[in-house]
């Protein structure tokens, strides 16, 4: 049997991250290069679409069902997966902090 994951085509989610992984300042360089590498396949064998077809795939599917029983023995590409999963879900906050006496009105303008 074969190792590691299997390339695909190129990852995109222009849901998401319009404009790239690595435009986003979610992920390092090294993370956006492995989603868009391996991202099509990690999506479809995390989604049950296809079915592993290497040792490495086979753990891939065993650790996105439970995460926490693999916490000390996650590779590189597992943790980016998590990672993306985890910033695609959480709902995001924006916090805006504003003085509304700082207005400025503009007279005598036609």
């Amino acid at each position: 049997m074969e190792t590691g994951f299997i390339r695909e085509k190129k990852y995109y989610d222009d849901k998401n991250y319009p404009h790239g992984f690595s435009r986003s300042g979610d992920y390092t360089i090294h993370e956006s290069e492995v989603l868009e590498d391996f991202g099509t396949r990690l999506s479809a064998l995390a989604t049950g679409k296809a079915q592993p077809q290497t040792d490495l795939e086979k753990h891939f599917v065993d650790v996105v069902a439970n995460p926490e029983d693999f916490a000390g023995e996650l590779s590189f590409i597992e943790k980016t997966w998590l990672k993306y999963q985890r910033l695609i879900t959480e709902v995001k906050r924006v916090y805006i902090l504003a003085d509304g006496n700082n207005v400025i009105f503009d007279e005598g303008i036609e």
